[in-house]
């Protein structure tokens, strides 16, 4: 089992450092424009779509999301051993549904969006380019409604699964960052800091993502050490 569960730390600290680290083949390229980050209009997608980075961006995201997942399902196996496999099982499927609408999410805005802007750019078709104008608008908005339902899903799965890392296992500090991570979000969404939609704010909202990143990366680096060692 000890194997199994270092098995789970790797998947799951690989799926974290590819989200952590997926702007980095964005941020390459000479031609990157610091200026329309983050991108939360679809203009601001668009140019920076066009950047050869984008794509390895989003297929880092999306590679990411099965990883995370079957990490998340040996966190469930850790709780059911300790007799909370109802707690386990409740945030493992919150955190995985979030993980499977993230990787839609990076699926869409990765390869709709920059074929659509191609086409804007090199088609001299009115109605081509009209086309391919609605497409984009429908890419990044699906995408941004992924996305938001990704966030909610993972704040209430984070919050539950650190208290219960908090109560089962004794690791305060995961636990607690976990439950403070989740209240801190769900209040921000009640209080629209950070928009539903993620029309608003879009700054704080994709940072609320990257954040719940570093925090898996910490459950996988603790989960390859041994989950149940001081």
């Amino acid at each position: 089992m000890e194997q199994k569960n270092r098995f789970a730390g790797v998947l799951i600290i690989l799926g974290s450092l590819l989200n952590l680290t997926r702007l980095i083949p964005i941020f390459l390229n000479e031609e990157v424009d610091f200026s329309v980050f983050p991108p939360d209009t679809v203009e601001k997608a668009t140019q920076i779509s066009l950047l050869p980075g984008w794509l390895m961006s989003h297929v880092m995201g999306f590679i990411s999301a099965p990883l995370l997942i079957v990490g998340f399902i040996y966190i469930y196996k850790l709780f059911h051993e300790k007799n909370s496999g109802r707690v386990g099982l409740v945030s493992t499927v919150l955190l995985s549904f979030g993980m499977a609408l993230y990787g839609i999410a990076v699926g869409v805005d990765g390869i709709l969006l920059p074929q659509s802007s191609i086409k804007i750019v090199l088609s001299t078709s009115e109605s081509v380019v009209s086309t391919a104008s609605m497409l984009q608008t429908f890419a990044h908005e699906l995408a941004l409604m992924f996305g938001s339902l990704s966030l909610m899903a993972t704040l209430v799965g984070a919050m539950v699964l650190g208290f219960s890392i908090y109560t089962t296992f004794k690791q305060k500090t995961i636990g607690t960052i976990g439950v403070l991570y989740g209240v801190i979000g769900i209040l921000m969404l009640l209080t629209d800091v950070i928009d539903v939609y993620m029309h608003k704010n879009f700054m704080i909202g994709a940072g609320a993502i990257f954040a719940a990143q570093a925090w898996y990366l910490l459950i996988g680096i603790r989960m390859y050490r041994g989950f149940e060692r001081t």
